[in-house]
């Protein structure tokens, strides 16, 4: 936000830092020029001129400048990269938030069939808390017979990534013994 170099040139680094931060950047640059220090990576939060803050990611290393020992401080703007993380933290809350409102059981594996997440409605079904699923495969906590017919079905849906896939099988549940279910299944 500054019009020119003069703005800043002689001014202290403390100038472009957030006032909550400025204690933490002076032991960061006490610590690293009593050290000498190596290459030094962290996001701090920038002040522009007009007050506002801007994250940003510093690399810093040591080097020699007029002869004396300095650093070359690099400062790259994360404000698009942050605003696409909090989008990313956003969406994630909702698919929790609408995976946890469905009273249908509702699971998510990955290409090699390992369990990511299940929602409260597939716990109450199956009668077995997560860590019994996530992280494991049908393999693992299925008989080998209906293990070998999801796999199946799995291969089938990635052979077709762009259909949605609908079959009939069995599931062996702590709560309700053996049980017919209707699979929904597709890629995402």
């Amino acid at each position: 936000g500054y019009a020119a170099a003069a703005e800043l040139i002689g001014r202290p680094v403390l100038t472009l830092h957030v006032e909550i931060e400025r204690e933490a950047v002076r032991q960061v640059i006490s610590r690293l020029a009593g050290s000498g220090g190596n290459q030094y990576k962290r996001r701090w939060l920038h002040r522009h001129k007009d007050g506002s803050a801007i994250p940003v990611e510093i690399f810093s290393q040591p080097t020699r400048y007029a002869g004396r020992r300095a650093r070359l401080v690099v400062a790259r703007n994360l404000a698009d990269q942050v605003r696409a993380e909090m989008e990313l933290i956003g969406q994630k809350h909702f698919r929790e938030s609408l995976l946890e409102a469905l009273p249908l059981p509702v699971f998510y594996k990955d290409r090699e069939g390992r369990y990511l997440g299940l929602n409260a409605a597939f716990v109450r079904f199956f009668g077995a808390g997560s860590e019994e699923f996530v992280g494991r495969t049908a393999r693992d906590i299925a008989p080998p017979e209906l293990a070998a017919k999801y796999q199946a079905a799995d291969e089938a849906l990635y052979a077709s990534p762009e259909q949605t896939q609908v079959y009939s099988a069995q599931v062996a549940t702590k709560a309700n013994g053996l049980r017919d279910v209707v699979f929904t299944k597709a890629v995402f």
